[in-house]
């Protein structure tokens, strides 16, 4: 037997020590101290030092078999290894693109659902991935382990967390990662899955978790595949299977429906409350029943585990934050991106499989599985100063539609605030990708709106054509109307000095949109910040302007040559890299030009191998090449026709 001392969360860790050590001797030990048969320790994978756990729970190591021997398998996932380069949030991607795939990559907890809010570059099954590989070795720095289980239904758990795992429900056509790990069932059986998953978010099996950590499990957790694969799994009755899987198929529901009212969900609809979609009660009485059945399904007591509150998502209905989520909403609507009627959006019948049925490419509330409006506005709106429709006229009479109302001024808000909210709504794992953009110019006298889904190499000439010009036109002639008068007061002083202000204002909003729209030609797969960075300086929201101008420096740089936007304003940069580095030969789809397998012997037996190799091109050939490839690229007409004004000294 051995005596040890459990100190951690004590603040004073010494005078907790000496207290403790002479409450030991005087024969009345706290509940600090625990007197162990250390070979016990050996019953658990790895023999932590787990001296706090119950003997009943060590136990159940031997008395069960592993997760991975019961048709279970845990397994790390895709590292792409450049995840700016290749992950984006589901909604900044072309939405009839199938190359972006989903992508479980952690998160924050949450347990039996969570939307899967990434998707990974995956076009021609990760061939890009596959060979994305360090310039300097050549070596291939991207792992694609487990390929054989992507696409497969199965349960996602964020890696590693300071807090308990939570584990949910993973989508088929999902490829799982190495910070949110995938948990495969043998047969892809949904009902055994959601089973799992009841078992996996229970206590007892977080305590088994923790106590295979030992002494780790106070700190930053990490939540290996080994470990899970190792944790004992009771077989389980068609009965118990049955319960559980009911159980959590329930709750799963509940969490399913309330986030149909969460804009950044595929499964949003609109941000309507219904008290219906969510109780809290009904959410801790399912879990309830869940902890209970788990423990007699181990042969366990409550007392048995570790004393954990069961961990229930807290929904608060904030009246000022709910009426912002409708403005949203509404704008939305106004850019054609989703549905106002909700009468004709059907949800899924919900069954065993639908919690792991392949995610829809857009959220419920889109409409018609596109982001395009049936008008001829080309996604554009002016905001204040300016000809065109006007956006928050359009969203105050589509609330009005409603029936609802707000406690504040709409114009002031979405003239002022609403892009900062929008900014943080539309930012998660560690991007920011905004999709309603509000261009200034720079004293924010004038500015526009403009929805990124509908962005083109046009935008900037129906910015021009549709909203500036015209508005220096009005300008312009107000000017010389107050001038013409042959009298003049005061005021009309003092217009004339505003008009001047204005026009220059707007003359240099129109120049830096004149300057973009020599190279800009926006594609969504290179992301949102990529393809606003050129619209850095139209861009007043002082952060955003700052994450803007480094990124436009960095593409200035090189630093993003694998972009399109790279691509078709320095091709003649960025070809040449092609030529090193084949990965972006194949991103720019100019492998098969300049790359080629080569036989060639290595090893120690001298067997002969094949490689890629860049192909023998001098500097002068290579230089050929690119002049060919620009003079005849597609993808490069506007570079060609920016080079030819130009050499004519057209000054646009």
């Amino acid at each position: 037997m051995a005596t040890f001392l459990k100190l951690f969360g004590e603040k004073t860790k010494v005078s907790a020590l000496r207290g403790e050590v002479k409450a030991i001797n005087s024969g009345k030990p706290s509940k600090l101290t625990y007197i162990k048969d250390s070979t016990s320790f050996s019953k658990v994978p790895g023999s932590p030092l787990s001296y706090w756990i119950n003997e009943k729970v060590t136990a159940i190591f031997k008395n069960f078999k592993k997760l991975q021997d019961n048709n279970f398998l845990a397994r790390v996932g895709l590292q792409t290894s450049d995840d700016f380069r290749f992950i984006r949030l589901w909604w900044e991607v072309p939405p009839d693109d199938s190359g972006w795939v989903a992508h479980a990559k952690g998160g924050e907890y949450a347990e039996f659902y969570s939307d899967v809010h990434l998707v990974v570059k995956w076009h021609n099954e990760g061939y890009e991935i596959k060979n994305f590989c360090d310039i300097k070795t050549g070596k291939v720095i991207s792992y694609c382990r487990s390929e054989e289980h992507y696409y497969k239904p199965g349960l996602t758990w964020t890696k590693s967390t300071t807090l308990d795992m939570s584990f949910r429900c993973m989508p088929e056509g999902s490829i799982f990662g190495v910070s949110g790990l995938g948990l495969i069932e043998a047969n892809n059986d949904a009902q055994n899955l959601l089973a799992l998953s009841a078992i996996a978010n229970s206590n007892v099996f977080k305590t088994c978790v923790s106590l295979s950590l030992g002494l780790a499990a106070e700190g930053r957790k990490h939540y290996e595949a080994g470990l899970i694969n190792k944790n004992p799994l009771p077989d389980l009755s068609e009965n118990e299977t049955l319960q559980l899987s009911e159980l959590a198929l329930s709750y799963w529901e509940k969490l399913f429906l309330f986030d149909t009212m969460n804009e950044m969900s595929h499964s949003f609809i609109s941000p309507l409350y219904d008290e219906k979609h969510h109780s809290m009660t009904e959410l801790y009485n399912i879990k309830l029943e869940i902890e209970k059945l788990v423990l007699n399904i181990y042969g366990l007591e409550a007392t048995d585990i570790e004393n954990r509150e069961i961990n229930i998502p807290e929904i608060k209905i904030n009246e000022n934050a709910y009426q912002r989520k409708i403005v949203s909403w509404t704008i939305g609507v106004v850019f054609g991106r989703f549905s106002i009627n909700n009468e004709g959006i059907k949800l899924p019948e919900i069954t065993y499989e639908t919690p792991f049925k392949s995610i829809p490419r857009l959220s419920f509330a889109s409409l018609n599985n596109t982001y395009k409006r049936f008008d001829t506005n080309n996604g554009i709106f002016s905001d204040n100063l300016g000809n065109g429709e006007q956006l928050s006229t359009l969203v105050d009479n589509t609330i009005g539609s409603l029936g609802l109302a707000l406690d504040f001024d709409l114009e002031k808000y979405i003239e002022n605030k609403f892009f900062t909210d929008h900014l943080a709504m539309y930012s998660k794992s560690r991007r920011q990708a905004p999709i309603y953009w509000q261009l200034h110019s720079y004293n924010k006298n004038f500015s526009i709106w403009v929805s990124y889904h509908r962005l083109d190499r046009q935008t900037p000439l129906f910015i021009l054509n549709d909203f500036v010009n015209p508005t220096l036109d009005d300008l312009v002639s107000e000017l010389r109307a107050i001038k013409s008068k042959k009298e003049r007061c005061v005021s009309d002083e003092r217009n004339i000095d505003k008009l001047y202000s204005l026009l220059q204002e707007l003359e240099s909003f129109r120049n830096e949109i004149i300057q973009v729209s020599k190279f800009w030609q926006p594609k969504l797969d290179d992301g949102v910040q990529i393809t606003a960075a050129p619209l850095w300086r139209l861009f007043q929201h002082k952060a955003w302007q700052k994450k803007l101008k480094q990124t436009w420096e960095k593409l200035e740089e090189g630093e993003y040559d694998w972009a399109h936007l790279a691509f078709s304003t320095w091709p003649e940069r960025v070809l040449k890299k092609c030529h090193a580095d084949r990965s972006l030969a194949i991103a720019h789809d100019v492998e098969d030009d300049l790359w080629h397998e080569v036989e060639v012997i290595k090893g120690k037996k001298k067997e002969p191998v094949w490689e890629w190799q860049p192909k023998l091109l001098s500097e002068a050939e290579l230089r050929v090449y690119i002049k060919e490839k620009i003079a005849t690229d597609d993808r490069l007409k506007l570079y060609r026709s920016n080079q030819s004004n130009t050499a004519k000294g057209d000054a646009w």
